[in-house]
């Protein structure tokens, strides 16, 4: 939903594989998504009149991800990789306004150059934890299929791989289970 996109896209967390997100099947389906897709490159446009560095960043997003974008269906409706170029706008929009907001609140140069980059080796402390304990979950194939069962065990698509790992491996038991499951899903 677009909803978990947003989620993703300002917090990733949960990360998942296979989100096993629903393809719109209709009009009616995508007609939501769409009408908030066509407001956002509205307000891209919008604003290169009162702020062209906004507007530039807007602009940014949408025609790096054109490329990547499509109404047709795809056997991966929610790709994560898609959206990495296009949200580097979004990042160079909340660093600037970060540092645009920290010079309103601490008028000391020395401060707030020291809180700025208090600030940035932080996040970035963060960030590399999360990615740490994130490529542990990429040490095998059935590593990273059991984590994005935890996070969608909904997902048909997920049963169908560890089927297919736990044939591959002579577990058969295990395999005919998932595959059950993936076909009941």
């Amino acid at each position: 939903s677009e909803e978990q996109i947003d989620e993703l896209c300002s917090l990733p967390h949960p990360l998942a594989l296979d989100y096993g997100w629903p393809i719109a099947k209709n009009l009616g389906e995508a007609l939501a998504p769409g009408v908030f897709v066509l407001i956002l490159l509205s307000a891209a446009v919008l604003s290169f009149r009162r702020s062209p560095e906004i507007g530039f960043l807007g602009a940014w997003f949408f025609i790096i991800l054109a490329p990547t974008s499509s109404v047709v269906p795809i056997a991966d409706p929610a790709v994560e990789h898609r959206m990495y170029l296009p949200l580097l706008a979004v990042v160079t929009l909340v660093v600037t306004g970060s540092y645009k907001f920290l010079c309103r609140k601490i008028s000391s140069s020395r401060l707030r150059n020291l809180a700025a980059i208090g600030l940035a080796v932080s996040v970035t402390a963060a960030l590399t934890v999360l990615t740490i304990r994130r490529n542990q979950d990429y040490q095998s194939a059935a590593s990273i299929w059991q984590d994005t069962l935890k996070k969608r065990p909904g997902n048909s698509r997920i049963h169908d791989n560890l089927g297919y790992r736990a044939a591959a491996e002579g577990r058969y038991q295990d395999a005919v289970s998932h595959y059950l499951e993936a076909v009941k899903l």
